[in-house]
């Protein structure tokens, strides 16, 4: 698994059944990093806000480049699932129990350690941009009849001719 692979979707103790710990604890070694750098840029955040530097989208795209945007997701549903303390707005916390995530002895070890309401920031950010970046995968890639269409409009029309010689070879 390199930064960017998807978590590990299941519990320490089925990935123990099906062989897979150490796919397990390497993928929650990544949350942990994953959440101990997401806590670091707010901080970070946090002390340029007194200089107006702030810039919470840069922050987001560096832990994106980082570690991946679902891992980053990941880590943020979790934090909000495990620290619903009523400071977290109501679109976000929805956003979060949308993911199924294991309960296991080591949902907690990578929670995001900061402010609710810092972390709630960070998530409507990080929202925006992974929306963002799906709509823009969604425009550059046309659909599957586009393509069709695009292929069949490039193909250049055969005369008459050679239409009646290949119809013609056909009924022999």
């Amino acid at each position: 698994m390199d930064k960017k692979t998807s978590p590990y979707p299941y519990s320490a103790d089925i990935a123990g059944q099906n062989g897979d710990t150490a796919l397990y604890n390497e993928s929650l070694n990544k949350n942990k990093s994953c959440a101990e750098m997401i806590g670091k840029v707010i901080d970070n955040n946090e002390r340029l806000r007194e200089y107006n530097a702030y810039d919470l989208r840069t922050a987001v795209n560096d832990v994106i480049a980082a570690f991946g945007a679902e891992r980053m997701n990941w880590v943020l549903a979790n934090t909000m699932q495990n620290n619903d303390d009523g400071r977290y707005s109501r679109s976000n916390m929805e956003w979060a129990k949308a993911f199924v995530i294991p309960k296991d002895r080591n949902m907690f070890s990578y929670d995001v350690l900061r402010h609710p309401v810092h972390i709630d920031s960070f998530v409507r950010t990080a929202r925006e941009i992974c929306s963002e970046i799906h709509n823009a995968q969604k425009t550059d890639k046309p659909s599957i009849l586009g393509q069709v269409k695009e292929n069949a409009a490039s193909i250049p029309p055969a005369d008459k001719k050679d239409a009646q010689n290949k119809q013609n070879r056909l009924e022999v």
